[in-house]
C-alpha cells in the first residue's frame, strides 16, 4: 500500500512544485497558474476513471491467469487516457485563452495562465499513458517501481531549468 499512496502523492506533487516554483515572482503569476492548474485537475479525473478501471479489471483478468484479455484492456484504457490526453493537450496548446475564461476575466491573469497552459500542455500528451503504464505494473505487482519512476520524476521536475538567455546572447 505504502508504494501506491507514494506515487500518488507524487503525482500531486508535480502540481504544487509549480506553485513553489512561481512563489518568488509576482501575484499575478502566481493566481495564473494556480488557476490554469484546474485544467490539469480536470484531466486527472479523466485519467483515473479510465484507469481505476483498468486497474479494477486487470486485477481480476490477471488473477484468472488470462493475460490476453488483460492486454486487450490495457490497450482500450490506453487508447482511451491517449484521446483523453490529445483533447486536452490541444485545448491547452491552441485554446487556452478559451479554458482561462471558464475561470477568470481578468486579461493580465488570462495572458499569464494562457502562456503556462502552452507549456504544460505539452506534458498532459504522455500524462495518460504514463499513468496506464503505472497502472497496469501496480495490477501486475510491481508498486515499488511505481513509487521509484513518481519519485524520480518528481524530483527532476522541481529541478529549476538552465538558464539559456547568456548562452543564446553570446551566440554559443
Amino acid at each position: 500500500m505504502i508504494p501506491i499512496v507514494l506515487q500518488n502523492l507524487m503525482l500531486a506533487l508535480v502540481a504544487v512544485a509549480d506553485a513553489f516554483m512561481l512563489g518568488g515572482m509576482d501575484q499575478n503569476y502566481m493566481s495564473a497558474v494556480s488557476l490554469a492548474t484546474q485544467i490539469q485537475f480536470i484531466q486527472n479525473m479523466f485519467l483515473a476513471a479510465a484507469t481505476a478501471s483498468l486497474g479494477i479489471l486487470g486485477a481480476q483478468y490477471l488473477g484468472k491467469g488470462d493475460i490476453k484479455t488483460l492486454d486487450e484492456i490495457f490497450c482500450m484504457a490506453v487508447r482511451l487516457c491517449g484521446l483523453v490526453s490529445v483533447v486536452f493537450f490541444a485545448a491547452c496548446v491552441f485554446g487556452g485563452k478559451y479554458l482561462m475564461l471558464i475561470f477568470i476575466n481578468e486579461d493580465v491573469l488570462i495572458d499569464y495562465g494562457v502562456r503556462y497552459l502552452r507549456i504544460a500542455g505539452f506534458s498532459y500528451l504522455l500524462t495518460g499513458i504514463s499513468q496506464c503504464y503505472l497502472v497496469i505494473m501496480k495490477t501486475s505487482e510491481h508498486a515499488k517501481t511505481t513509487a521509484a519512476i513518481s519519485s524520480a520524476t518528481a524530483c527532476v521536475w522541481q529541478f529549476p531549468l538552465p538558464q539559456w538567455e547568456p548562452i543564446i546572447s553570446t551566440g554559443l
